[in-house]
Order: structure tokens, then C-alpha cells, then sequence
């Protein structure tokens, strides 16, 4: 039976839903979504939007802008609004002019409204569109469908917004289209929904081993062989985007001040590649069909002239070419990391000196040496284990010691592919990500190794939607919003220690998400997390995900380094580590299921040692070592229960508690460390 606090959730989200409108008011950014860096409310009477509203355009591409403002209340609301460069009476002025706004970044607008007048205007054609679009969600919801609603009250509030991102170069969305494809309609679908959000960076995944999904003359084989099959069924019929679609699509982000940075992934990920035209393989590669395409003459050859024409189609100001797990799952090794290095090196170079861009790879390949500071890194994994070693540095901790240009897509916070809470099968391998911990993520306030150059050095954030197991556009919907909401508003305002008063997260979700953007989601046809059971929304905690064992580990080892020599340390770290022994032992020896489990892990472990790229292994130890760890510390809470096994235990908790109280005394870093965790774990 439902508790009364459910019930009485349910039925205000069906209410706001459907009928009930939340005041619009300068702490909620008057609906806005993003929310504006600053809006105040005026005095006066609300601008009233009707047929005989004209669009004064200024400056140029303003008149861009202005056709599609009239675009829009034409196909919602049947208005066909009449454009001019000057007109009196009640008018809608956009003006593009160096002097617009008083702030730098090249996206910021601002925005006045009266009874008589709206005015936006920017430095640039991109920022008086965020202005637009901070227009239309000043009015209902509906005026984002296709569908002409007859008698929307198109209402306008007197205000002042004076607006501007936090990141100014790179907001965007990665779709990957490879695993399984989405439609051209589809894809500007996403793009309209991107463009809501103030995002200006569509990242196209277009290729991997499931599928190849856009046409190259030069190698017609790439569709007619590579593009059939995806992620779940091989036998689907070819799918993929000819030439024509793929130069529309690009001219319709252009049309929403969206850049498209199309991805080929080289040399590995390339099954589909290895299908079409198998002497491409490279002669270690001894999978069949296999993965990686080989690095001589021929296989550079065939990256050239396929990223030529993906430079043609799309026109991008950089050029994604992947080099990630390149080994992955090989048995032997097919690219040495100086091999790996070498490949990047030229492809990048290609890229930069013939087609002129800007090349990005993912961070495989920086922390395999590849470092360039006239390219751009992808960083998507976070901690120090990765799949080919254990490395000194986190990627966010090299990539600031490095000075090297990056774009941040940690997958732990952005990797919209898991799922929005555990489900039976659990969040997905980087932990299930909720819209609140998105809102709640602070991209700089929760990176490794930051200094004084960080924000010159990031370029921006993309969010991904690796679609292995994103089969349709409702479920692309439910992955994607409302977490993309919250992904923009950090984006825009920036997280906690750029923004600290930025609304929490239940008064966003119940001021600015539910009243106002899941109605605009609907009104563009898509489907969101939560749309069905509005109860999860309603209950989800205000929790903030971090990664806070990485930092104290780090500190730790540090501490421990620098006093392994000291003498008093030396003896507390081998008392701590003996009685923790002792404690194990002695848990082990009286709980048979424990045994067992230790048993097992010993197994799987000894397995691994083996073959240790093997992914299945390795998710076989670490499944083992969590449920010996769950059980022992299980038996632990409960050790009362246990004499024989308490006097060991605390024993062991006070020799451990000696050794932090000595590393905190003689190492101030480890102190602070502590500090900082011990604080997050309490908040």
C-alpha cells in the first residue's frame, strides 16, 4: 500500500502537470532553463504577443534569429509575426552590436521587456539566439510544439536579464549512432531539444563495431556491408546516413548555433570496418572479424581519405578520431603504446596541417604519451585503474600537471548510458547517475589536480549517450532528460563554488523543472525519465555523487611515502596491518560462508593473474572481493556477537585509528584530505 507521503507526492505532480503554473520569479530564473546568471523583475504591465507584434531586426544575422522566433509562433500558435528593420508600436527588437552586453563571453545576451517593448541583443548571432530562446520560455510550453495551440496567452513579464555561461566554448551532447542508429529525423529532434538547453555541440559517434552510419564514396563498402547489424541484432538491415542527410543535418545545427564534431574511432573499434574490407586488419589482430585496422601506409591511407570527405560533409571546427582501446580485450598486444603514439601523431597531424582542425582524441591515447597541446583530449575515466595498468595519476590529474587542452566528460557525472537510479541489474559500471546528482555535480569543485590554469585548459563538457543498450528514441528520452536539464544549468551558472547560490536541488525540481521544463519536453515529443511513474522524481534524494576515496587514497599514499623512512610510522603501520590480519583471520575462522567467499575470491584472483585483460575475469574478481568485503564488514557491525572476533576488532580499529592520527600530525595534505572527506561524507 502506498504511504500517505507518495499519495500526496503523486497527486501535486499530476497537479502541476496538468494545470498548475509556479509563479515566475527572479529566484527561480523565471522558469528559465538554463537558469540566467542574473534576472530582475520590473514594475509594469507584461508584453502581450499578438498578430500585429513586429520583429525589428538589427545588426548581422539578427534577421536569422528573427525568422526562427517566427518559425516557431508560427507553427504553435498560428502567428505570422511581420519583420522589419525599424516599425513602431509593439515590437520585438533583436540586435546584434559589439557593445550589447558588458560581459566577454561571446554567448551572453540581454534581455528587457515592458508593455510595450522586448529587447534582446548580443555581440554575437549565437548569444541573441539564447536570448530567443530565454523569450520563448518566458511564454507556455506549448509554443515548442509542432502543433498550432489556438488560444495561448502569450505573455511576456516585465523584467531584466543580463545572462552569460560559465563555459563558453563547448556545451554539448554526445549521441552515438553506431551501436544503434537514429533517424535524420531523430537526430533533429535532439538537436531542437539541445538547442532548448542552450547546448552548442552536437558530438556524432558514427562509427564502432556494430555498424559504420555514414556514407563514404571512397569506400562504398562501408555501408552496403559495414552498416548492417547493431548492437542487438546482427542481421538488421543496413542503416546509415547518405551523404545528403549528413549535410542536412550539419545545415540544421547551424540553423540552432550548434556544431557538429563528427567521430571516426581509429585504429580499433573497427568491426564493422574489418567486415567490409578485411585486408584492412592488422596482421596482429587475431580476432575474427577483429577490431583494429593496421597502421601502415594502407590503413593511413584509408583514415585520410575518410576523414577528407567527414571534414566535407560536416565542416567541423574539430575532428573526433577516437584512439581509444586500441588493445582492449586482445589477448596479445596488437599497438605498442609508442605504435599507438606514433598512429595519433599522424592522423592528428593530417587533420591539423590538411584539413585544418582541430583534432580530438579520448584519453587513451594521452595517457599512452600522445601529448599535444594543439589537440584536444576527451576525459571520460576517472581513478587510477585503468584497463592496461595502474597508472600514478588520475587522467584529470595529468591533464592539469600536463597543461593540455581537454573536454570534460567524466563518466561518473556524464555518462548518460546508465541508468538514473540502481535498477535490479544496478546503475550501469560507472554507477547510476540522477538528475539530482547531475544538478549536483560541480565540475571543477570535483576534479583532481586543479590550478590556476584549469579554466583556460577545459574547453567545455559533453555529456554522452553511448547507446549499447539504448535501442529507441524513448529510450534515448529516458536516459537523457531531465538529467540533461541539469547537465545545462551546470554548464551555464557553473557548480557550487562558482555559483553558491544557485537553487537546491528539490527547489529546482519543484520551481523550474516540473512546472515548467517536463511540459516543454512534451511539447517537443519526447519521452522523459519519470513521465510514466512521476513518483520517482518526486522521491529522489538530494544526493550529490563523489568520488571521495580517490582524493583521501591519494593523500594517503603520498603521506606514506614521504614517511617510510621515519621509524614510529614503520612500527604503526605494521601493528595496524598485523591485528587487521589477525581480526580476518579470526572472522574467517568462525563463519564457514566467510571462508567459502574468501575461498572464492582466492580463485578468481588466481584466474585473473592468468589472463588479466580479460573483462570477464576482472569483473569476476572484483564481484568476489565485494561479497567477501560485504560479508566480513557485515560480520564486523555485528561483532558483539562475537567475543572471540571483538577483542580482535578493536584492536585493530585503534591501531588504524594511531596510524591516521600520525599521518594527519606529520603531513598537513593528508590532514586536509581527511578533513575534506570527513566533511562530504557528513553533508
Amino acid at each position: 500500500m502506498m504511504n500517505r507521503r507518495l499519495i500526496v507526492g503523486v497527486m501535486l505532480f499530476l497537479s502541476t502537470v496538468s494545470g498548475y503554473a509556479a509563479d515566475r520569479m527572479p529566484e527561480n530564473g523565471f522558469g528559465i532553463v538554463p537558469m540566467p546568471y542574473e534576472t530582475k523583475a520590473k514594475a509594469g504591465d507584461p508584453f502581450v504577443i499578438t498578430k500585429e507584434t513586429v520583429l525589428v531586426s538589427k545588426g548581422t544575422g539578427a534577421e536569422n534569429c528573427a525568422a526562427y522566433l517566427q518559425e516557431r509562433l508560427r507553427q504553435s500558435c498560428g502567428l505570422n509575426l511581420q519583420t522589419a528593420t525599424a516599425a513602431r508600436g509593439k515590437i520585438i527588437v533583436l540586435t546584434v552590436s559589439d557593445d550589447a552586453v558588458a560581459f566577454s563571453e561571446n554567448d551572453a545576451y540581454r534581455f528587457e521587456s515592458s508593455a510595450d517593448k522586448i529587447t534582446i541583443a548580443a555581440k554575437t548571432e549565437q548569444g541573441l539566439f539564447y536570448g530567443v530562446q530565454s523569450l520563448l520560455q518566458l511564454l507556455p510550453p506549448a509554443v515548442y510544439g509542432d502543433t498550432v495551440q489556438a488560444g495561448l496567452e502569450l505573455k511576456v513579464p516585465a523584467l531584466v536579464i543580463n545572462d552569460k555561461p560559465s563555459m563558453d566554448r563547448i556545451r554539448g551532447l554526445h549521441v552515438d549512432i553506431a551501436r544503434h542508429f537514429r533517424t535524420k529525423e531523430e537526430l533533429k529532434k535532439i538537436i531542437d531539444s539541445m538547442a532548448m538547453h542552450k547546448l552548442n555541440t552536437l558530438h556524432i559517434h558514427l562509427t564502432d563495431d556494430q555498424g559504420w552510419r555514414v556514407e563514404i564514396k571512397a569506400y562504398p563498402k562501408l555501408t552496403t556491408v559495414g552498416a548492417i547489424g547493431s548492437n542487438s541484432n546482427s542481421k538488421v538491415p543496413a542503416t546509415f546516413l547518405t551523404q545528403e542527410d549528413a549535410r542536412e543535418i550539419s545545415a540544421y545545427a547551424k540553423s540552432r548555433y550548434i556544431s557538429i564534431i563528427p567521430e571516426i574511432d581509429m585504429p580499433g573499434h573497427m568491426t564493422a570496418v574489418m567486415k567490409a574490407y578485411p585486408e584492412l586488419k592488422h596482421r596482429k589482430e587475431l580476432r575474427e572479424p577483429g577490431k583494429v585496422i593496421r597502421g601502415d601506409s594502407v590503413g593511413i591511407e584509408f583514415a585520410k581519405k575518410v576523414l577528407t570527405e567527414v571534414n566535407d560533409l560536416f565542416d567541423p571546427e574539430y575532428i573526433h578520431i577516437g584512439c581509444d582501446e586500441v588493445n582492449y580485450k586482445s589477448k596479445s598486444e596488437i599497438y605498442s603504446a609508442e605504435e599507438l603514439v606514433d598512429f595519433a601523431t599522424e592522423i592528428t597531424s593530417f587533420v591539423k596541417k590538411e584539413l585544418k582542425k582541430t583534432p580530438i582524441v579520448w584519453d587513451d591515447a594521452f595517457m599512452h604519451g600522445l601529448h599535444d597541446k594543439d589537440i584536444v583530449v576527451q576525459w571520460w575515466r576517472w581513478g587510477k585503474n585503468f584497463w592496461w595498468s595502474r597508472l600514478p595519476n588520475t587522467v584529470d590529474e595529468e591533464l592539469n600537471l600536463k597543461q593540455q587542452p581537454f573536454i570534460l566528460s567524466p563518466a561518473y557525472w556524464t555518462y548518460f548510458d546508465m541508468q538514473n537510479v540502481d535498477g535490479k541489474r544496478g546503475g550501469g559500471w560507472a554507477k547510476a547517475i540522477s538528475p539530482a546528482e547531475v544538478y549536483n555535480w560541480d565540475p571543477f569543485g570535483d576534479m583532481l589536480g586543479v590550478t590556476a590554469d584549469t579554466r583556460k585548459l577545459a574547453l567545455g563538457a559533453i555529456a554522452c549517450t553511448w547507446s549499447e543498450g539504448i535501442t529507441t528514441m524513448k529510450v534515448f528520452g529516458d536516459r537523457t532528460y531531465p538529467r540533461l536539464a541539469s547537465f545545462s544549468e551546470r554548464l551555464w551558472r557553473g557548480g557550487k563554488l562558482e555559483a553558491p547560490n544557485i537553487l537546491s536541488w528539490p527547489d529546482y525540481r519543484d520551481q523550474v523543472l516540473i512546472p515548467f521544463q517536463l511540459k516543454r519536453y512534451e511539447a517537443l515529443g519526447l519521452h522523459y525519465w519519470s513521465k510514466d511513474k512521476p513518483e520517482l522524481l518526486l522521491n529522489l534524494p538530494n544526493a550529490r555523487k563523489r568520488i571521495i576515496h580517490e582524493t583521501l587514497d591519494s593523500a594517503r599514499r603520498k603521506a606514506e611515502a614521504s614517511l617510510q623512512k621515519d621509524k614510529t610510522f614503520i612500527q604503526l603501520k605494521s601493528e595496524s596491518e598485523k591485528l587487521s590480519a589477525l581480526t580476518e583471520a579470526q572472522a574467517i575462522k568462525l563463519s564457514p560462508e566467510l571462508a567459502q567467499l574468501k575461498a572464492g575470491e582466492a580463485r578468481a584472483n588466481e584466474a585473473l593473474k592468468a589472463s588479466w585483460r580479460d573483462r570477464k575475469l576482472r569483473g569476476a574478481s572484483a564481484k568476489a572481493t565485494r561479497q567477501f568485503k560485504e560479508a566480513y564488514d557485515k560480520m564486523l557491525s555485528h561483532s558483539d556477537d562475537y567475543p572471540e572476533l571483538k577483542e580482535y576488532h578493536l584492536k585493530s580499529k585503534a591501531a588504524e585509528k594511531a596510524c591516521i592520527h600520525y599521518l594527519k600530525k606529520k603531513d598537513k595534505q593528508y590532514e586536509a584530505a581527511w578533513e575534506a572527506v570527513e566533511k562530504a561524507q557528513n553533508h
